[in-house]
């Protein structure tokens, strides 16, 4: 809860305790992970939102990187609001051989959302600037300086495909990170705060 602004930063689901669901080891390169989280009234988490519903967390984690999915299902009669982001933060560098101004950050971004004083979206979106366009092409450093922006998403060309995401690539040690989205989120933040932690937030939103 962000006081001073009045507003929530995080959603309430990264606090509460998860079930394991399904534990097993897929082959000899594969791991698979299956949470849930189910709220009625037997919850906490009821009394901030009486609703009756389940989430699963399933992570993969295999030769081909890690692949995490989330599904939400309403158990009770009325409709569920929904929304979802991840606060996923990447340390820069990644490689112990290289630095941090060895990276650079490209993101399948579109427009960027105006905010108003608390942070909060306005209904307007602003073109973006010549520095924002370079996410879209050449990328940009992801610690050069402050990030805190949020926008609209419009697919990248990825090895010829169209691509919704982000990738960070150390050109020191020529490898990358590629941060595939799913199609359902149609926006993104990047922060950093404020460049000097060494690490970047690349952040889908539903």
């Amino acid at each position: 809860m962000n006081l001073k602004k009045k507003n929530h930063i995080h959603g309430f689901l990264r606090n509460v305790n998860w079930d394991i669901n399904e534990l097993k080891v897929m082959d000899s390169d594969s791991v698979f992970v299956k949470v849930e989280f189910r709220s009625d009234e037997n919850s906490e988490f009821y009394k901030y939102l009486p609703h009756k519903f389940s989430a699963y967390l399933t992570y993969e984690l295999s030769c081909k990187g890690l692949h995490q999915k989330l599904e939400i299902f309403n158990l009770d009669y009325e409709d569920l609001p929904v929304g979802v982001g991840f606060h996923t933060a990447i340390n820069i560098p990644f490689h112990l051989e290289s630095k941090a101004e060895d990276y650079l950050l490209k993101a399948s971004i579109g427009e960027r959302w105006e905010l108003s004083k608390r942070s909060l979206p306005t209904d307007k979106r602003i073109p973006l600037n010549k520095e924002e366009e370079k996410f879209r092409k050449e990328g940009l450093n992801p610690l050069k300086e402050e990030m805190d922006g949020h926008y609209t998403v419009k697919s990248l060309n990825l090895d010829g495909k169209d691509f919704n995401g982000f990738i960070i690539e150390d050109r020191n040690s020529k490898t990358r990170v590629i941060y595939e989205i799913g199609e359902k989120y149609k926006h993104m933040m990047i922060w950093n705060s404020k460049g000097d932690k060494n690490f970047v937030c690349t952040e889908p939103q539903s």
